[in-house]
């Protein structure tokens, strides 16, 4: 994909910003993730909207894309991939090895972005902020089982280990 960075597959573009939250976008925001591998219900909250007003090329997220990742860019109607009243708004799959959160445009007035999705939020260190996602600091109590449990069978095997030596 040439309009963005590390981009693996585009729904296409369309009319007007449907990075909104009015019943008429997010019916359309469904169908273009639906076209590109993601099933969004469009009930959960999206992972973070960042506002882009400064007509850059650049799309920082303060959350790290990892893995799979699903977002939609808005361009404005000056210098976007359409020109149209209103401007457009182009929804993206992206894949990266490596976590990432700066994705570069081809084109520039950019509008807004909106990460829908992405596979483990990996917190960024200095306090991030923005948006959603972070790694819970304290493990659920099944973790904590298991961990527990885990160090215990390892403290039995080494114990039976060290009565075989002694014998």
């Amino acid at each position: 994909m040439s309009d963005l960075t590390s981009a693996t597959a585009c729904s296409g573009f369309f009319a007007g910003n449907l990075n909104s939250n009015n019943s008429g976008d997010v019916a359309d925001q469904k169908a273009a993730l639906a076209s590109i591998g993601f099933d969004w219900d469009g009930n959960f909250k999206t992972v973070e909207k960042i506002d882009l007003s400064d007509k850059s090329f650049n799309i920082d997220f303060s959350t790290k894309l990892t893995d799979t990742s699903f977002v939609s860019i808005h361009w404005g109607a000056g210098q976007g991939p359409v020109k149209a009243k209103g401007g457009t708004t182009g929804f993206y799959k992206i894949e990266s090895n490596s976590p990432l959160n700066i994705l570069v445009s081809a084109f520039g007035s950019l509008s807004n972005a909106v990460l829908y999705k992405t596979a483990i939020p990996i917190p960024i260190p200095d306090g991030g902020g923005g948006g959603g996602g972070g790694l819970d600091p304290v493990p659920e109590p099944g973790v904590w089982l298991q961990m527990i449990a885990g160090f215990g069978l390892v403290g039995a095997v080494r114990r039976r280990q060290q009565r075989a030596i002694a014998a």
